[in-house]
């Protein structure tokens, strides 16, 4: 290919009034497609605003992050551009937001306050730090009007975290957060032979959430600070995989807890696939995946004697499904089963029903075919099967269990259409046919108690019948759009941190709005006025 050119990104930094600002730093972070996955750091570039406010970069084509600050206003909200080879890319404006500030209390669960906890203020590409003081208090400025996670740690405490903290320009934020006392956990990993194993990694659980993880030292020590109270699982393995242990314990306020493991070879599961009538099954793969220790582990595909062989399990229980061979997009599970595997071999045979096909063709409303969409079968909130038309309007999907299905076709924002079919065991469906046309828009206008727009509010449409999720934020006149949508229906609602920030902003002490249910037929939706409550 020929080589890149140069690609040129300008604009201008304006205050919150729209004026222009001489000395404002823009930094722009580039990224490389496949770079956050790879590891790879951002390529870096830093730039001051002249006194018109302008700035120019000169850069290879790529992907962007550019964003501006200055002291004494909060950053403009962050872009994401992505620039072709030669482009000259004008921004426009970046405009730099009024300065909010955050107060509240760290305090323990008994009420007395806190010194020297890190809060940290998170929200929508900005993190803003400080410490309390001797009172448990601290301040954060230079924050942007909106919703923010806000989270205290102390060592020796559990650290709290509040979520959609509303911050605005008028009356800032409060937030007061309750720490309890932690406590620890340590002991010795030992291999098989009875001696201390050193480099093993430890993961601790409380249910299914994740806590912490540690090493081993040289002497096989571990030791996992600031865990809640409460019962715990530990799960370790070394670093090969090879040698595993689960243990349980206690974790008690303000004291260390003893669990010594010894590891040994992990346990696995392992089984033949048939056919109802007994026959192997080969290309198939099977996946299993632990309750709770984030192990997910694979098996190869089977092969002709229908074997599979999962390896490499931390000693407890999985749920174990049957997948077709090696494919991308979404697999349906063909069979499944949860499978104790406390060491050793765990043995698990699968009788495997034959999956269903379903085929079809998609055409517009004159009869025609429509080419390239993307077509989706779905049963409950699952992905079960994807395809593309073909330049016949022709899709296919293979391996699909036997149930009920919705069917949906988009292409992009401009048209979509949708079918219901149910499917036997075994039933090869090839006479599918979906009308494909312009979708439906969901339109109204959301208002204030006081009958004033109501702007800046998010709001979300759930499917009912699939998992179609669509969002949007209300205007300045309170108005709003929601789409492409399916016929169907849907749940309409208001995002609940959305209303506590408008609520802050209007002085009111709450704003409600009851979800409701909205359908979409032969592609309209209605129209529609809502008005929020008061809340007391």
């Amino acid at each position: 290919p020929p080589p890149a050119t140069p690609t040129r990104l300008s604009g201008r930094v304006v205050d919150p009034r729209g004026r222009p600002v001489a000395g404002a730093t823009v930094e722009l972070l580039g990224f490389r497609r496949g770079s956050r996955r790879r590891g790879e750091p951002p390529r870096e570039r830093r730039q001051e605003t002249d006194g018109l406010g302008g700035f120019s970069f000169v850069v290879e084509p790529g992907y962007y992050r550019v964003g501006a600050t200055l002291p004494g206003f909060a950053p403009t909200r962050a872009q994401v551009v992505r620039l072709a080879s030669g482009e000259d890319r004008d921004l426009g404006e970046l405009a730099l937001r009024a300065s909010c500030s955050l107060r509240g209390r760290v305090l323990s669960a008994d009420g007395l306050p806190l010194a020297g906890a890190e809060v940290v203020a998170d929200g929508r590409a900005q993190e803003v730090r400080a410490r309390t003081d001797a009172e448990g208090r601290f301040r954060l400025a230079g924050l942007g009007e909106g919703l923010f996670v806000v989270g205290a740690s102390l060592r020796g405490w559990v650290s709290a975290v509040a979520r959609d903290v509303p911050v605005t320009a008028g009356g800032g934020g409060e937030v007061e957060l309750r720490l309890e006392r932690a406590g620890s956990l340590g002991g010795t990993l030992r291999g098989p032979d009875g001696q201390p194993l050193s480099g093993g990694l430890v993961f601790a659980f409380a249910g299914e959430r994740r806590l912490d993880m540690t090493r081993s030292d040289a002497d096989g020590r571990y030791r996992l600070e600031d865990l809640p109270p409460g019962a715990v699982t530990l799960f370790a393995r070394s670093e090969d995989y090879g040698l595993s242990a689960r243990g349980d314990a206690t974790v008690l306020a303000g004291s260390l807890a003893p669990l010594d493991l010894a590891l040994d070879e992990g346990p696995r599961i392992e089984g033949v696939l048939r056919d109802r009538r007994g026959e192997p099954l080969a290309g198939l793969r099977v996946v299993a995946r632990s309750r709770i220790g984030d192990a997910v582990r694979r098996s190869e595909p089977t092969g002709p004697d229908g074997r599979y062989r999962i390896e490499r399990l931390y000693p407890g229980r999985y749920a174990v499904e049957v997948l077709r061979g090696r494919r991308r997009g979404p697999s349906a599970a063909l069979a499944r089963a949860e499978v104790e595997a406390p060491g050793g071999v765990a043995l698990r045979d699968f009788v495997v029903p034959t999956p269903a096909l379903l085929a079809g063709r998609l055409r517009d409303e004159r009869g025609r075919p429509v080419v390239g969409v993307s077509v989706y079968a779905i049963a409950g909130q699952e992905v079960r099967g994807q395809a593309r038309s073909d330049d016949r309007g022709r899709f296919r999907c293979e391996g699909l269990p036997a149930g009920a299905y919705s069917v949906f076709a988009r292409e992009g924002e401009e048209r979509v259409g949708k079918a219901t079919v149910e499917l036997r065991e075994g039933e090869r469906r090839e006479d599918l046919e979906i009308v494909v046309r312009p979708p439906a828009r969901l339109r109204g206008r959301v208002l204030l108690p006081d009958g004033a727009p109501a702007p800046g509010l998010t709001l979300r449409l759930r499917g009912g019948d699939a998992p179609v999720r669509r969002r949007a934020r209300s205007d300045a006149e309170g108005r709003f759009e929601l789409g492409p949508l399916y016929d169907g229906d849907y749940v309409f609602e208001a995002d609940a941190g959305s209303l506590r920030l408008l609520a802050r902003r209007a002085g009111l002490s709450g704003l409600t709005l009851p979800p409701s249910t909205v359908a979409v037929r032969a592609g309209r939706a209605p129209e529609l006025e809502l008005s929020l409550r008061a809340s007391p």
